[in-house]
């Protein structure tokens, strides 16, 4: 078979999406690898934090603030549950479920505060500080949008 040439409007990097799901990637990765000996990824500590914002909440006011996939936040409410880090209202549907931080939950957001803080240099080092600067004033500028 022979390689056909990418499409002229998207080459690998020169296409946003690749782009960004590449950076997303790396950053993840590093974020992951920072928290991974204290047996949490940066997916699940992201849900942590919102629902300590949020002083509780649900699957779908997390997955929205979040702008994940119900299916994921699901996955890692799960592992959350698992782990004694949230607790949920067991006789409500799914959906609407309350779910609390528990103290185990608040003692893990402050236990990873130091990797956490480690990753995000790593990644200020990594894509300079103006690069960062504008991913997270865009990514507040996002979730103020409707979605």
């Amino acid at each position: 078979m022979t390689p056909q040439p990418p499409h002229p409007a998207c080459g690998p990097f020169d296409c946003l999406g690749t782009s960004a799901r590449l950076v997303d990637r790396t950053i993840s990765a590093i974020y992951d690898d920072a928290l991974r000996p204290l047996g949490i990824r940066v997916t699940q500590m992201g849900v942590l934090v919102v629902l300590a914002r949020l002083g509780g909440g649900t699957a779908t006011e997390i997955a929205q603030m979040l702008r994940m996939d119900k299916s994921t936040v699901s996955r890692s409410l799960d592992r959350l549950i698992d782990s004694g880090w949230v607790t949920a209202d067991e006789g409500a549907d799914a959906r609407t479920q309350p779910l609390t931080l528990t103290r185990s939950g608040r003692a893990m957001i402050d236990r990873s505060a130091p990797a956490w803080a480690e990753a995000q240099e790593h990644v200020r080092t990594l894509v300079g500080d103006a690069f960062a600067d504008k991913l997270v004033r865009t990514a507040e500028k996002l979730m103020n949008q409707p979605q």
